[in-house]
């Protein structure tokens, strides 16, 4: 974990966008992709799939508990397509005040949704972790299909 923690720190954001913009770009030239074009991440690729909704070219962006959010929430203006946030209720990685940020930054916007499971912790999809929450899991993995579709979540 400490060399994944470095390893992120490293990482120049304005390059990994411009390389996700140009991943879409390619994608949007293949005869076989007809449609929309989504980000979707995980951590560091949630806000990887955030920053690729602010600046990518993406259609949809799909968030999972996405570290550092509140480092990126400046952005938030320049966010102009729906977006889909899931957050862990336990997370010891994001605070219960980064989530408040992230609600209080789209709180004007009607196509962003943002979501917090309850007794789940950071990671809460990966199966192979202890931290796995298969009710957060299924849940969240249900919203996020329903969002890519371009359904809008049901109260």
């Amino acid at each position: 974990m400490d060399k994944a923690f470095k390893l992120v720190g490293e990482i120049d954001f304005t390059v990994a966008v411009k390389d996700l913009a140009s991943t879409v770009q390619a994608l949007r030239q293949r005869p076989e992709c007809e449609g929309e074009v989504a980000s979707l991440g995980y951590c560091m690729g949630g806000i990887l799939a955030y920053l690729a909704g602010v600046a990518s070219g993406v259609d949809r962006a799909v968030c999972f508990y996405p570290g550092g959010i509140h480092n990126h929430l400046d952005k938030a203006a320049d966010l102009t397509v729906p977006a889909q946030f899931h957050f862990a209720g336990n997370d010891g990685h994001i605070t219960d005040e980064h989530v408040a940020q992230t609600r209080q930054a789209f709180a004007e916007r009607d196509d962003v949704e943002i979501h917090v499971y309850d007794g789940a912790d950071h990671g809460f999809n990966c199966w192979a972790r202890g931290a796995y929450h298969r009710h957060a899991a299924a849940l969240s993995h249900g919203r996020a299909l329903r969002f890519l579709e371009g359904a809008p979540e049901k109260a």
